[in-house]
């Protein structure tokens, strides 16, 4: 994450300074399968992400 006030600046980062962001939605169907979505409650909380069908 790289501001701790926006749910969108989730980002994966590498030891050599690579980063990209999280794409949600696509992590949520990797987990619960097809079908599944990310939702969020809070747009200023990057903790507030969740998986739905």
């Amino acid at each position: 994450m790289t501001d701790q006030h926006n749910a969108y600046s989730w980002r994966c980062t590498s030891p050599w300074g690579y980063s990209v962001g999280i794409d949600v939605n696509k992590e949520c169907v990797t987990q619960y399968g097809a079908g599944a979505s990310a939702g969020l409650t809070d747009p200023r909380n990057p903790y507030t992400w969740f998986c739905r069908r």
